[in-house]
């Protein structure tokens, strides 16, 4: 089965993140396919200057949470670029996101 987490808000204490991270990893050790879609003002937790534990997001290999995608509009948006972001994710045009939401089970959003 297949779990999309979109991720398209930022809050100030990172609890959204840690809720939206909480879900995946979850769902990942149940033997689901989770991908991560960061979107909007998500799109930010990714920036390397962000105040938040970096780890957590570089721990979600180790969970088998690979699948990680950026919306590259709200990269544009927030002057983000793919190649600085504290992780490595993929950046999807709206054609790509499209398509990677029809290809899922479940899409949750945070």
């Amino acid at each position: 089965m297949k779990l999309l987490l979109i991720i398209n808000s930022l809050t100030a204490d990172t609890s959204h993140l840690k809720e939206s991270l909480d879900a995946g990893l979850t769902s990942a050790v149940f033997g689901l396919e989770v991908s991560l879609l960061f979107q909007g003002e998500g799109v930010l937790y990714l920036a390397p200057e962000t105040d938040i534990n970096q780890q957590s997001l570089k721990d979600l290999a180790i969970y088998g949470i690979e699948n990680i995608y950026v919306d590259e509009q709200a990269l544009s948006q927030h002057q983000l670029t793919a190649t600085h972001l504290a992780i490595s994710a993929m950046p999807l045009d709206n054609q790509a996101m499209g398509t990677l939401l029809t290809a899922q089970d479940t899409v949750l959003h945070f």
